[in-house]
C-alpha cells in the first residue's frame, strides 16, 4: 500500500510531535528538580549565594 506524499506528512508529524512534547516535559521537570536539589544537599560550599546562581548556570 503506497501512501502518498501528504499522507506520509501527516503521520510524521503525529509521531514528531508526540515525540518533542515528551522531551519538553522531561526537561522542564528535570530543570525543575536538578539544580534545587543540588543546592539543598550540598552543604557548606565558598560560594555563598552565588552558588544556586552559578549551578543554575551551568546546568544550562
Amino acid at each position: 500500500m503506497l501512501l502518498t506524499l501528504a499522507a506520509l506528512y501527516e503521520f510524521l508529524c503525529v509521531i514528531l510531535y508526540a515525540y518533542a512534547i515528551d522531551l519538553f516535559l522531561i526537561y522542564v521537570l528535570t530543570l525543575s528538580i536538578f539544580p534545587g536539589f543540588l543546592y539543598e544537599d550540598t552543604g557548606s560550599h565558598s560560594l555563598g549565594e552565588w552558588y544556586a546562581l552559578v549551578l543554575v548556570a551551568s546546568f544550562n
